[in-house]
């Protein structure tokens, strides 16, 4: 193209040079104009042919001197567009180079995991926000782009924006916390990296927000500080329970040996007697205890959880008040579980009696289901691997929980009820984590409670009886 420009200007002055004869002085005067204009647009090189072509073409009808002339002025102005090329061959790399550090800019931006938000200085609107940040909030880009930045985080979170973003403006950069509220109205917890961009004045420009979704985190976190809970727990369970228990058995030896001691009428047997009867309560409560820290006595064989509920049947309804319903769901094709047969029957009687104590005065039902469920990655419980699992479910029609209720409820002496003693689902937990399972509860205030156990399916082979 610039050479095209080159030729086309030094043809263009040739023909008019001819349709329109000039002195020979102004002839070479104007024969410059094509050399000059070729170098301007083109540079160099154009110019330098510009400066052959002219000296060819004038070659037949002038002298040798005119065309050396001619030739060195039109090198001369040729020359003169070198610092200008390199000047413009600088300035053309510079600009691909920013045309593509912007196109990676715009793929990092649109395909980055993190949430980008590019905020103005001032009136904290979002400029930009990419596809992951609109995403993490139920959003499309569109929808957000302009909006405050406040739209996006929870109330409680507000009211410390200005003071994050002024810690930012001081340090360039601060990573905090922070709630934020989706389109739906939920919220989740938000990892944020303000960045702060500033000119060489220090002047504000605009900020960004990395933002990073670690609901994940916390769940990690929360499962962690549980897991350290209940081991500490266990560990005081454990050591209480023994020693109490070593107390138990003297006192109940003693006792013992004082009832045959004493003749038949005597008013000390009675005494005696309440003394066995209360250190037999206490010696229940020390196994509970340690149930819950798992350093009971197990006897593991193959159990059929249908047929151990079957087999408990009455003693279940005789646990229960009159107003309370036992409805039985047990599958006839279960397989069986390796657990001990006594802690099985006190696992279902402790959730039966809890579910019967949820229920309170009014009527209500409480019901019994044994199946066969298959955990893998889409229906999998946290605690549980992929696999073949029993599932006892007892649920109850009664008063329900609320979240922080659920996540203390297997808490050791932790009740909601005036006369209970906090144990039996302690107990509970202590039994299931000690044969390898897990717990899921469900529960709403007013809609009643539902405990799901899951232990895993015996190795072991053996011929099952029918539940029925």
């Amino acid at each position: 193209m610039r050479y095209g420009f080159a030729v086309l200007s030094v043809a263009l002055f040739r023909i008019i040079e001819m349709a329109m004869p000039l002195p020979i002085g102004v002839a070479y005067l104007l024969a410059l104009f094509p050399i000059v204009a070729s170098t301007w647009f083109g540079g160099f090189g154009p110019g330098l042919l510009a400066t052959a072509l002219g000296v060819l073409a004038a070659g037949w009808d002038s002298d040798t001197l005119s065309r050396v002339i001619f030739a060195a002025a039109g090198l001369t102005i040729s020359l003169l567009a070198i610092p200008r090329d390199r000047a413009r061959a600088a300035l053309q790399e510079a600009g691909k180079r920013s045309a593509e550090a912007l196109r990676r800019w715009e793929y990092i931006f649109e395909n980055a995991g993190w949430g980008i938000v590019v905020i103005d200085a001032g009136g904290l609107s979002m400029r930009n926000v990419n596809p992951a940040y609109a995403r993490m909030h139920g959003y499309t880009p569109e929808e957000l782009s302009g909006r405050p930045l406040v739209d996006t985080l929870a109330p409680e979170a507000r009211t410390r924006l200005e003071k994050n973003m002024g810690i930012a403006d001081g340090n360039g950069h601060y990573v905090y916390e922070s709630l934020h509220l989706r389109k739906d109205g939920t919220t989740f917890p938000a990892l944020i990296d303000f960045t702060v961009l500033k000119d060489e004045k220090g002047k504000v420009l605009l900020h960004a927000a990395y933002t990073q979704d670690i609901t994940d985190r916390k769940q990690l976190e929360q499962r962690l500080r549980e897991s350290m809970k209940l081991e500490s727990l266990s560990v005081l369970a454990g050591g209480m329970a023994h020693d109490f228990n070593n107390l138990l058995v003297s006192i109940i030896g003693n006792a013992s040996l004082l009832i045959e001691d004493q003749p038949s009428g005597s008013p000390a047997r009675e005494s005696l007697s309440e003394i066995l009867r209360a250190s037999e309560r206490a010696a229940d409560l020390t196994r509970q205890m340690l149930a819950y820290s798992g350093q009971g006595r197990f006897l593991l064989q193959p159990v059929n959880l249908s047929a151990e509920v079957r087999a408990g049947s009455d003693l279940l309804r005789a646990s229960v008040p009159a107003n309370v319903r036992l409805e039985f769901d047990l599958s006839s094709q279960l397989l069986p579980v390796e657990a001990d047969p006594a802690q099985i029957r006190q696992l279902i009687l402790n959730l039966v009696v809890n579910g019967a104590e949820a229920i309170g005065d009014k009527p209500g039902v409480v019901r019994i289901r044994t199946r066969v469920e298959a955990i893998d990655e889409q229906t999998g419980l946290r605690d549980l691997k992929t696999g073949t699992y029993v599932c006892l479910e007892v649920s109850d029609t009664g008063s329900g929980m609320d979240g922080s209720t659920v996540t203390r409820i297997f808490d050791p002496f932790f009740t909601t009820k005036f006369t209970g003693r906090g144990l039996g689902l302690a107990a509970v937990s202590g039994i299931v984590r000690s044969h390898g399972g897990s717990i899921d509860v469900q529960s709403k205030l007013g809609d009643g409670s539902t405990f799901r156990i899951f232990l895993p399916v015996a190795e072991t082979k053996m011929e099952m009886k029918p539940a029925a």
